[in-house]
């Protein structure tokens, strides 16, 4: 089972007496050994790899593996072999994790594995899909094509986060801000407007008394909140990635939050539709095209819906109905991938929609952020209004405040 497969570092030499090192994945250490004695290897040290607990080594970052992945793609292309051009990267990065990963992978590539191994050995960095679109590339002799296709898909995706990182920056600013604001009228202004309202003779108004209570709590409470979210936000993440029931529902609940939700569907299905287009013109068949793809959709509903699509389409059903099926695919969508299937230009149809969903996001997230920043300033300022109205109404309704 793959699950029982365990990795082990090791160092030795080739037949040309030239130092290697690297990894390799193996059900014990005696299988390991076996295995690097038939590819050749004079062993010198060989030992299990634990994963540490903390880990000073700096990490490899998504853009790291961008940058290695369109290297890459570009020295395929002009036929410069692996080993060289992972060397070549290497030299170029001025990280040392970087450098560390691309080493341990150049040395498992010259003792004899091939690239779509050797990445498996750091399936850390390098996800299922990735991984699988490396192997089919290999299969069919055209890694350097299926290489830039990856380079491409993951400029994409990383364009498309930072356009909503960029969109949502000045809207979070703004909360921030206003958040900022409100704790320090609660906790600073207010208690000097409750002394003075301390000798009053008369009743304060509502408003006031729920703006002094909540000044109260906040000064009482307050800190106690903030350090009750650091649990609660953890317990949520831990049980997100440790329930499946959970995972739905909060996946479930996501796809119907108002604005938000269309806008996560959208990113979804362009990055299904956009995977599916790139394995479907690798010539991957549809079944193992769609069960690699569900593991990197982002959302439990929709890796459960392509799963079950799956076994829909080895039952006989085309892709179009077995989608139609799930309820999860807007009607435009259906008519595009079922007129892609009597075509046969289903990887073209496939990658106009992965663009068309693209430009959608596109265009609401720049009304997301025009609408969100004036509604945000506009709250602020309602906010901050009614309680200094509640601070004043009593010198408003009383003339004999100050006698």
């Amino acid at each position: 089972m793959k699950n029982s497969r365990r990795i082990y570092d090791w160092s030795g030499f080739n037949q040309e007496n030239k130092v290697l090192q690297g990894s390799i994945q193996s059900a014990s250490l005696r299988s390991a050994k076996i295995d690097l004695l038939a590819k050749g290897i004079k062993i010198q040290t060989i030992q299990r790899r634990h994963k540490p607990i903390f880990s000073l080594t700096p990490a490899v970052k998504q853009e790291d593996i961008l940058f290695i992945s369109r290297q890459l793609a570009v020295m395929t292309t002009v036929g410069i072999p692996l080993s060289n051009a992972l060397g070549s990267i290497a030299k170029g990065s001025g990280k040392k994790s970087v450098v560390y990963l691309l080493t341990s992978i150049r040395s498992e590539i010259e003792a004899g594995m091939n690239l779509s191994a050797a990445l498996e050995l750091h399936s850390s960095h390098f996800d299922r899909l990735y991984i699988g679109m490396i192997g089919i590339g290999e299969e069919s002799g055209t890694l350097d094509t299926v290489m830039d296709r990856i380079a491409t898909h993951m400029e994409k995706s990383r364009h498309l986060k930072d356009k909503i990182k960029s969109a949502l920056f000045y809207p979070a600013l703004v909360m921030g801000v206003a958040v900022l604001i409100i704790t320090l009228l609660l906790i600073i202004v207010i208690p000097e407007f409750e002394k003075l309202f301390s000798g009053f003779g008369e009743r304060l108004p509502a408003m006031t008394r729920y703006v002094i209570l909540s000044s109260q709590m906040m000064r009482e409470h307050g800190f106690l909140l903030i350090v009750s979210l650091l649990p609660v936000s953890f317990f949520i993440a831990f049980f997100y990635h440790r329930s499946d029931s959970f995972q739905k529902r909060m996946d479930l609940f996501l796809l119907h939050v108002p604005v938000c939700g269309k806008l996560h569907q959208k990113s979804v299905i362009a990055r299904i539709a956009s995977t599916l287009s790139i394995m479907s013109g690798a010539g991957v068949p549809l079944t193992y095209a769609l069960e690699t793809v569900s593991q990197a959709t982002g959302s439990r509903i929709y890796t459960d819906a392509l799963l079950e699509i799956k076994r829909e389409i080895s039952n006989g059903k085309t892709l179009a109905s077995s989608m139609e099926s799930s309820g999860l695919f807007p009607a435009m969508i259906l008519q595009m991938v079922s007129t892609g299937e009597e075509s046969g230009e289903l990887e073209v149809m496939l990658q106009k929609i992965a663009e068309f969903h693209e430009q959608e996001i596109d265009v609401s997230i720049h009304s997301m952020g025009q609408l969100i920043e004036p509604i945000l300033i506009i709250v602020l300022g309602v906010i901050v209004g009614a309680i200094v109205i509640a601070m004043y109404l009593p010198v408003f309704q009383s003339g004999s405040v100050f006698h």
